[in-house]
């Protein structure tokens, strides 16, 4: 991911849980580090499914984040073998 595309994703997440990014520094140069590598669409699916079901008023962890991710690559990847079982 771009720096753009990280600062985009915790922006949306800094206005739906604005009271969690006190030191919003930090949280960018840590999200930079660890999110460098990861697809961008695939990660912001993963923020946007947290945002639309999370229910306790948190913010993400980095981790919880990472494995929506994983989440959402396993039902893509199950959905297309089921359509070639089906061929």
């Amino acid at each position: 991911m771009t720096d753009k595309q990280i600062l985009f994703l915790l922006g949306v997440l800094k206005s739906e849980y604005e009271n969690s990014y006190k030191d919003f520094d930090t949280v960018v140069a840590t999200w930079k580090s660890l999110f460098k590598d990861d697809d961008y669409d695939l990660t912001s699916r993963a923020v946007k499914r947290y945002i639309e079901t999370n229910t306790t008023g948190f913010k993400p962890t980095i981790g919880q984040i990472k494995d929506l991710a994983k989440q959402i690559r396993r039902e893509e990847w199950d959905a297309k073998q089921r359509e070639q079982d089906l061929l």
